[in-house]
């Protein structure tokens, strides 16, 4: 692979740079006083939340946000610690991230969102959604298990995935997308298994010659599958 030389990268534009004219930022403020924020296509479309992976912010989904908007509102949450959005000192439990995000979606007028997470987002959208009426939920390359953890039986799940499967079950409309392993000896195909077992109206779809950066690495076709996705929502 070529290496990138430092002239290279310095001619980059900033991602900021790239944002179109029409698009909008707002900001509220967390229970505890971090501050949260936001950017959004704006529209009259169906509501389309993204919510991206760790050391990146919202504007990490930039192409997707362009390639959904004609016939969405895009909103794309900085979570805390990322982006624009407060800073923190120590590591957050999960639950404090997920009311900050029923905090900016009541802050921002969302109502029952089609929610897409990337790895740290999807466990945030998957949270989310378990707690916060949505239309559908995208879950792109998540951790499939807690990597500390070994292998569990499906048909009798240790409590921390017991919550998730009761929440695929209740979801109404679920896509997982993954890609080829990060760690070498992981079995994607039982790991899926655990999931596609319990969801009450899912579907899969594996995009092996991609890295877990799926958005980025295969950008074409993650389009095409969400878009897939949520236009199977309307029928």
């Amino acid at each position: 692979m070529p290496t990138l030389r430092p002239d290279t990268v310095a001619q980059f534009r900033p991602l900021a740079d790239l944002v179109p004219d029409h698009w909008t930022t707002g900001s509220t403020v967390a229970g505890d006083g971090t501050s949260l924020h936001w950017t959004d296509t704006g529209g009259d479309g169906p509501p389309v939340v993204l919510l991206h992976g760790v050391q990146v912010d919202g504007l990490s989904w930039l192409r997707t946000a362009q390639a959904l908007e004609a016939d969405h509102r895009v909103v794309m949450p900085d979570l805390r610690g990322h982006g624009r959005s407060g800073r923190i000192d120590a590591p957050v439990p999960p639950q404090i991230t997920v009311d900050d995000m029923v905090t900016v979606l009541a802050a921002a007028g969302v109502d029952e969102p089609i929610v897409i997470g990337h790895s740290m987002g999807a466990d945030v959208a998957g949270r989310l959604a378990a707690q916060h009426a949505v239309r559908g939920l995208v879950l792109v390359d998540p951790a499939l298990r807690q990597m500390p953890a070994p292998m569990f039986d499906v048909d009798d799940p240790p409590p921390w995935m017991a919550e998730v499967f009761d929440t695929l079950r209740a979801l109404p409309a679920l896509l997982l997308v993954t890609a080829r392993p990060m760690f070498p000896g992981a079995d994607i195909e039982t790991d899926v298994t655990a999931f596609t077992k319990h969801w009450r109206d899912g579907r899969h779809v594996h995009v092996a010659d991609s890295g877990h950066a799926i958005p980025a690495d295969q950008f074409d076709r993650f389009i095409e599958v969400v878009t897939g996705f949520i236009a199977a929502l309307k029928s």
